[in-house]
This record gives structure tokens, sequence and C-alpha cells, in this order.
């Protein structure tokens, strides 16, 4: 890790997102704004046979910004968590696995949506490690990477999972709190081209304690109780203090 003035002026340097990362969130939140919204044409849905264009319309561009800024978020994310380490990331999208999404999706009738939209890929900056005890390509530090897209997608689920409480039965929130933690879950199948299998071999001991916090914390998020919410902002705020007290000594 570097220190933050370091940091600050690698983001300035080397953070970009480019056209085709651009392009390949476009296509990924189409997909998923297709079938995550595939019943929601209508007040009591279209699988329900009730129908209103104008309706689903408006659930199918709300879940296309929901799934392009989440996207956008996630990537973003790993982008600073890579430079931190020393790397430059790059989204790689997967174009058979958002086309199996859209299948599945359409023949469940969006009661199977999902969205397995690709993988980070990172490269080393050479001349920002110089001086630093190992200089070459860590597997450790891009299955650290990898993680950051699965912790980003909980993190936003927790954010839609408060919303969901404040206002409940808003389809914002509901349709982001579902869309985050499906794609956060499936980030971490073990697939070629899915984090999860960055992780897995990156490092175990990291990829079997992320499966186990997200699961857990997801089941607690998917109660619908004041306490099992502060339970999970309580663990995340302090993991999040002792992440960043851990830095400081760096």
């Amino acid at each position: 890790m570097v220190s933050f003035q370091e940091l600050r002026v690698r983001i300035i340097d080397f953070f970009r997102i480019s056209k085709k990362e651009i392009q390949a969130f476009l296509i990924a939140s189409a997909v998923a704004s297709l079938v995550f919204s595939f019943c929601d044409w209508g007040p009591a849905g279209q699988c329900s046979g009730d129908f209103s264009f104008g309706l689903g319309l408006v659930h199918l561009l709300i879940v296309f910004l929901i799934a392009f800024v989440s996207l956008l978020f996630r990537v973003s994310c790993q982008k600073v968590y890579a430079l931190n380490q020393g790397y430059t990331a790059k989204f790689r999208p997967w174009w058979n696995g958002l086309a199996l999404s859209g299948v599945i999706g359409i023949i469940s009738m969006g009661k199977g949506a999902i969205l397995l939209p690709g993988r980070i890929h990172t490269e080393i900056l050479g001349k920002q490690r110089l001086g630093e005890a190992s200089p070459s390509f860590s597997y450790t530090d891009n299955a650290q990477i990898a993680l950051w897209g699965i912790i980003s997608h909980f993190l936003l689920a927790l954010f839609f999972a408060i919303g969901i409480f404040a206002w409940p039965g808003t389809y914002f929130f509901t349709k982001g709190f579902a869309l985050n933690m499906i794609i956060g879950f499936f980030s971490l199948l073990p697939l070629p081209q899915l984090e999860g299998l960055q992780l897995f071999f990156g490092s175990r001991p990291i990829y079997y304690i992320a499966i186990i916090s997200y699961i857990l914390l997801g089941a607690l998020l998917l109660i619908p109780s004041k306490i099992s919410l502060v339970i999970v902002i309580v663990l995340t705020t302090s993991a999040s203090i002792i992440a960043l007290l851990l830095r400081s000594d760096k």
C-alpha cells in the first residue's frame, strides 16, 4: 500500500474509464434491464397477465440506470485499489455470460434473473513499484483487487437495503438491492471469466472468507428487521475502520 498523497497522484495520472469499458457497461446494463424488469410491465406484473407499456418502460429505464451505476462503481473501486497496489485494471466483459444471462432470464420469465458481466484484468505498474519488496506480479494482490468487485456490490446492496427500510416497497431500492446482491453472489463463482476464479487461485483463504461473509451478511440483509440491518451496518463500519487503521501503519 502507498500513502494517500501517492494514491491521489496515481489516480490523477492513471485512473481512466475507457470507451470500450463504457460500451461494455451499457450492453451489460441493457441485459440487466431486460431480465430484472421482465415481469414489471404493469401494476401487477406482466407475468401476472397485466400490462402497461408506460410503467414497464419506466421500470426498464430504472433498472438500466441502477445496473450502469453499479457496474461503474464496481470497476472504479477496483481501479483505485489496483492503483494503490501498483497495478492498472481494466474491465473485460464476458459476452457469452451476458448472452447466457439474457437467455436464462427470458426462458424463466424473469424468475431466474442473473447477470454474469465479466471480470477485472490487471497489469503491473513497474515504475510505481520501484523500491517495494516484491515488484513482480502477485496473485494475492490480484485476488484482493477482484474482491473489491464483490465488496462494491455488497456496499451498494446495503445502501439499497437502508432505502427499503426507509421507504418500503419503493421499486428503485427493491430492484437495486436484488440486482447488486445477485451480481455480487454470482461473481464469486469460480468460472474462468468471473472474478471468483481470480479469488480462488489467488488466495484460497480470502475466497472462503469472502463466500462465508457474503452469505451470512446477505442473509441478515434479507431479514426484514431493523436489528439485522443495524448489525450489518455495525459490522461493515467496524471492518472499514479496522482496514483504515491497518492501512495507516503503511
